[in-house]
């Protein structure tokens, strides 16, 4: 037991000693105390990458928060808040934001920010964060990821899902917990020049899946967020894992169904993008899938598959006829 508790405290100090490639991914430095919604730029190096402007049309664009204790009223304090009442994970600050809205289909709300190193090409990197549903959130979703992309983005509308290919993503279910932290976790390798990360639920209402936990509670999912880290693998002793398994797809060219199997019994999960990355399939499935692509068009398509550890094989290209 004591050897146990020695090689998690161990593994947390190491965690704690290397280099954080998320500035401020605990939210503590800021340039002022909120007073009001939208002001996650009030979290340094943290901004909204959502249109239209916040107020601009009531109940139509989105607000990513700041919540912290210096707040001088209640709307934006912490613990207690307008969307409920939390302690933060560590520190005094955290920020917020919609993954779901029963009253507006489609809402989402996103948080950006700059990283402090460009990610390096085929080097593995540990990602986390730490989760929490607001007590007042009627529903709870399984759907929020991690995305890190080499240019800035900006322009995403909140009612509009921003379906991006997340190298992280929760695969623990839906995150109900409104009294502890739920750890998002995983490690992925970088295709090099990553230098943004994005926080939010990319699916669309249609693949959230959303239980409601609260029939008091107002009609939103809404999520806290603290102590976001990106971290090398080498440098907190995590071994670089790879996708060594053997995937086997057929036909290529598709006409009515793409088979494809996997040499292991693990979990998997399946991405299919058309040409302009956009999501057209996501499913899990262990050893082997039957896709039907009847309703395709013809053209271009890319698939990933994904172990349990968030690992993506590399993208491989099929053609519809």
């Amino acid at each position: 037991m004591n050897k146990l508790c020695c090689f998690i405290l161990l593994l947390n100090f190491k965690i704690c000693i290397a280099q954080n490639i998320v500035p401020n991914g605990d939210f503590e430095q800021y340039s002022g105390c909120p007073t009001n919604f939208n002001q996650i730029n009030s979290a340094q190096f943290w901004f909204n990458p959502c249109v239209p402007p916040y107020g601009s049309s009531p109940g139509q664009s989105g607000s990513s928060d700041y919540y912290n204790a210096c707040a001088p009223s209640g709307i934006m304090n912490v613990p207690n808040s307008a969307v409920g009442y939390q302690p933060s994970h560590s520190g005094s600050a955290y920020a917020g934001i919609y993954t779901f809205s029963i009253n507006h289909p489609d809402f989402r709300e996103y948080i950006e920010v700059q990283l402090i190193n460009v990610l390096i090409a085929n080097e593995c990197y540990y990602f986390e964060m730490f989760i929490n549903l607001s007590n007042l959130s009627q529903f709870a979703t399984d759907t929020i990821s991690a995305y890190f992309s080499d240019t800035v983005v900006t322009g995403i509308h909140s009612h509009s899902p921003f379906q991006f290919m997340s190298q992280v993503k929760n695969i623990s279910g839906i995150i109900s917990d409104t009294l502890n932290w739920t750890k998002v976790s995983g490690t992925f390798i970088a295709a090099g020049g990553e230098s943004y990360l994005i926080i939010g639920n990319q699916n669309n209402d249609l693949h959230t899946d959303t239980i409601s936990v609260n029939n008091t509670g107002r009609n939103f999912s809404y999520i806290f967020i603290d102590d976001v880290s990106l971290i090398p693998c080498n440098s907190i002793g995590i071994e670089e894992q790879t996708t060594t398994s053997e995937i086997i797809s057929y036909p290529n060219p598709i006409v009515n169904n793409l088979n494809i199997t996997i040499n292991n019994n693990e979990l998997s999960e399946i991405i299919l993008y058309d040409i302009t990355s956009r999501i057209i399939l996501n499913r899990e499935f262990t050893n082997s899938i039957l896709i039907n692509t009847e309703q395709l068009s013809k053209g271009i398509y890319f698939y990933e598959i994904k172990n349990k550890y968030n690992l993506k094989n590399k993208k491989e290209k099929v053609v519809k006829d």
